[in-house]
């Protein structure tokens, strides 16, 4: 039988769950699924797991440029707002915002937190680092501005925090938050992370040059702990 006459079977499930597995992908593999038909471009849209990466739309010859690189961040903001206007009722357990520079788009990204805070995710990525740090650990403490919300420190459903270069948070606000279990800081200050360490239920923890803190002042009940420095 010629391939072009079986059936097909992924196509022919029921909405429900063609998200479920669409929200099993990453989300730029995700975003690619619209171009399989018309009904795609609806279904991709309810994915229950969206992460904004300013990576996924750059690439590193665009980043070099400029000009380019400018237009392409314009486009990446552009995207971010409609993708978030289409979504109103719909549950979102993983949302994730990471973008370098971001002291042109402070207003965008409170909105973003506040609709993640709205919709109660279950897991949030907050990264606001210079990719350049990763591979020369060059941090500029003097490009922390954005700073964690309250709402953020009170949101009772999260079960995963990602934070990459955010200014004057505390981890210490987290040790109430009774579902957390998996923290990761970057390239930051840390307040008084002993606290949250001690007195929460993390077991995963991750740390890149977050300033002077060693693995003898970790304590609590770490299953993984991963510590880089400069």
């Amino acid at each position: 039988m010629d391939s072009c006459d079986q059936p097909d079977i992924i196509s022919n499930l029921p909405d429900v769950l063609l998200v479920l597995i669409i929200s099993c992908l990453r989300f730029k593999e995700c975003v690619q699924t619209c171009a399989l038909s018309k009904r795609w471009r609806s279904v991709y849209l309810e994915t229950r797991n969206v992460s904004f990466k300013e990576t996924d739309f750059l690439s590193p010859s665009v980043d070099a440029n400029p000009i380019r690189n400018a237009l392409g961040r314009i486009v990446f903001v552009d995207y971010v707002h409609r993708w978030v206007a289409r979504i109103h009722d719909q549950p979102i357990d993983t949302f994730g915002i990471s973008i370098s520079y971001p002291e042109t788009y402070i207003d965008l990204i409170e909105s973003l937190i506040a609709f993640a805070v709205e919709k109660k995710v279950k897991n949030l990525v907050l990264d606001f680092s210079n990719p350049a740090w990763r591979t020369f650990h060059d941090v500029n403490l003097d490009e922390l501005v954005v700073e964690i919300p309250q709402s953020v420190y009170d949101l009772a459903t999260l079960e995963s925090l990602k934070v990459g270069e955010c200014k004057n948070f505390d981890p210490s606000k987290l040790s109430n938050l009774g579902k957390l279990n998996t923290v990761s800081f970057g390239w930051m200050v840390l307040t008084d992370p002993e606290t949250l360490l001690k007195n929460s239920r993390v077991e995963s923890l991750t740390i890149n040059d977050c300033g002077e803190l060693y693995f003898d002042t970790i304590k609590g009940n770490m299953r993984e702990v991963a510590i880089k420095k400069l």
